[in-house]
């Protein structure tokens, strides 16, 4: 699952909470979609399902699902 911010860069949304995020900025890593996708196959995953949700301040929730490949019978 990744989030995507559509109209924004923000990744937290405003809240009354928002500061219970703060130490987290030294960690996130912003997911790209095709990045991920390719790192998976690369290493002997194919996608099989998407989705993805809208949500509020321009934000969409993706779920990529991916399984290891039948031919590829090498340990990673």
């Amino acid at each position: 699952m990744i989030q995507i911010n559509e109209t924004t860069k923000e990744w937290v949304s405003d809240s009354p909470y928002i500061h219970t995020f703060d130490g987290l900025d030294s960690v996130h890593c912003q997911m790209e979609e095709d990045a991920l996708t390719n790192a998976m196959i690369k290493n002997g995953y194919k996608p099989v399902k998407k989705t993805a949700d809208d949500l509020p301040n321009g934000k969409r929730l993706v779920r990529l699902d991916y399984e290891k490949n039948s031919f590829d019978t090498e340990e990673k």
